[in-house]
């Protein structure tokens, strides 16, 4: 790759995070003045509340997607003999846009897969 792309790269990531600059001193701004940013703070998180939302239900179409391709896949490959990279590519497209997607809605409404050997054991004050 050329460098002069990964200069283009870098510019556009240092003006990403000078507009986003602003959400990431918000924490801190709830340090300082808790009362003062309460209202920008709620808004924030239903926005992100509702893009999780969404999140969930582009998972949904990425695993509907993922099984159509999936059965495409198949059918060409054992009743045609046919055989197309990319669409193998798509499945695993597919799956992974399912997994990152999903994988945000399940932390929000705390449905996410966790291995619970140890955390039986403490009481509420240890979880």
């Amino acid at each position: 790759m050329e460098p002069a792309l990964f200069l283009q790269i870098g510019g556009a990531l240092k003006w990403v995070g000078i507009v986003l600059l602003p959400l990431f001193l918000l924490p801190l701004a709830t340090l300082i003045a808790p009362g003062a940013v309460e209202g920008i703070a709620k808004r924030l998180i239903a926005l992100i509340d509702r893009l999780t939302g969404y999140a969930g239900g582009a998972a949904i179409a990425s695993a509907l997607l993922l099984v159509f391709f999936q059965l495409v896949v198949v059918v060409l490959r054992y009743a045609f003999g046919v055989s197309f990279t990319w669409l193998n590519e798509l499945v695993i497209y597919a799956f992974a846009a399912m997994f990152m997607l999903g994988a945000a809605a399940a932390l929000r409404d705390d449905d996410h897969v966790r291995v619970d050997i140890l955390r039986p054991r403490f009481g509420a004050a240890g979880r």
